[in-house]
């Protein structure tokens, strides 16, 4: 494992999580990992992921504050999007019927 704590910056500094996408990749180097796991992705079939995105748009009542959808893009956009960012495992919804669910 790389060693976290540089001669001019504490512990705090190297294991920081980056405030913008484009530092992803190097925060994960930097604490010695091979990529990541995403276990909060919203893979959903079409219908449903318009209903989630419109609750948060909406502010929703358990949300009760704006929170803005980041990341509203087609599906290929979004994996292409956590692969530059070095996710190498993420969840998706599952169907009886497989990717049907595409095509509506």
């Amino acid at each position: 494992m790389t060693d976290l704590v540089d001669a001019d910056e504490g512990p705090a500094d190297r294991t920081r999580p980056p405030a913008e996408d484009a530092g992803v990749p190097e925060f994960w180097r930097r604490l010695g990992l091979p990529g990541l796991a995403d276990v909060h992705t919203h893979f959903l079939p079409p219908r449903m992921l318009r209903k989630v995105w419109a609750y948060f748009d909406a502010a929703g009542p358990l949300v009760g504050t704006e929170w803005p959808i980041r990341y509203r893009w087609d599906d290929e956009a979004r994996v292409a999007h956590l692969r530059r960012l070095g996710v190498r495992m993420f969840t998706r919804w599952r169907t009886r019927t497989g990717p049907a669910w595409r095509r509506r």
